[in-house]
């Protein structure tokens, strides 16, 4: 499966069904679907996409996905 992952081409050797699959094999979240991380958000195809409806999210071929961390200050 091709992918689009922040702007770079991604080929998929093994398809991860869902949107929550996608970021637990690039390691941005681990195997418990309940640890969320809030420390990025993530686009799908220019739509933000809540933490809650990462499993539920299908991914199509040549879907794009933006990771994008979050910064705070003042």
């Amino acid at each position: 499966m091709r992918l689009i992952i922040n702007g770079e081409p991604y080929e998929c050797r093994v398809y991860p069904g869902s949107l929550l699959a996608l970021l637990q094999q690039l390691g941005f979240l681990s195997d418990d679907a309940t640890a969320f991380s809030m420390r990025f958000v993530v686009a799908l195809n220019q739509h933000i996409i809540s933490s809650s409806r990462y499993a539920s999210t299908a991914l199509q071929e040549d879907d794009c996905i933006d990771v994008l961390s979050v910064i705070t200050g003042g």
